[in-house]
């Protein structure tokens, strides 16, 4: 194994702050990616701020002095494996997250459509189709649709959300 890379340390519920804290002692480096969301209670919507990925966060060690340090951690529960290994976590996934960061806070598209808004397709095989927004599939990049084909047929598409645009903007 390499010396210096990311892992993925799994942490006890809510204690990802504190498990960052007590690996820099340890650690080379620790990401602890948090996310804004907008959450509605008794009717009044207020931001919250949480960990992108609720109990884990990323931690950059030396494997072979510090494994046992880390999984030691006050508030950790260990460091992901596979069988017995740890994985190890590349480099560029580190970076791709990263780089979704505005002020120290991760950000992810905002959903741009609503069920039953009229969309046109303006790319792949259904260009220039008018269709009716179904919903989202597994976050922003995957939508439902319904497409309005000619004889009044109403077919089902799964499409990916950078081929629709608004048919009122």
């Amino acid at each position: 194994m390499n010396k210096d890379v990311w892992y993925l340390v799994r942490t006890r519920q809510h204690k990802e702050l504190l498990v960052q804290a007590v690996l820099s002692k340890h650690a080379i480096d620790s990401f602890l990616p948090m996310l804004r969301n907008k959450q509605v209670c008794w009717g009044k919507e207020f931001s919250q701020v949480t960990p992108l990925f609720p109990c884990y966060l990323f931690a950059r060690f030396d494997i072979q002095t510090t494994l046992h340090s880390i999984q030691r951690t006050q508030g950790a529960v260990g460091v992901v494996c596979a069988g017995s290994e740890p994985c190890e976590v590349p480099e560029f996934v580190i970076h791709e997250i990263k780089a979704r960061q505005r002020n120290g806070m991760i950000e992810l598209p905002d959903k741009a459509y609503f069920s039953g808004q009229k969309v046109q397709v303006v790319g792949g095989p259904f260009k220039g189709i008018q269709a009716v927004f179904e919903k989202y599939l597994s976050g922003p990049d995957r939508v439902a649709v319904i497409l309005k084909l000619i004889g009044g047929l109403d077919v089902r598409a799964v499409l990916p959300s950078h081929r629709l645009r608004n048919v009122d903007g």
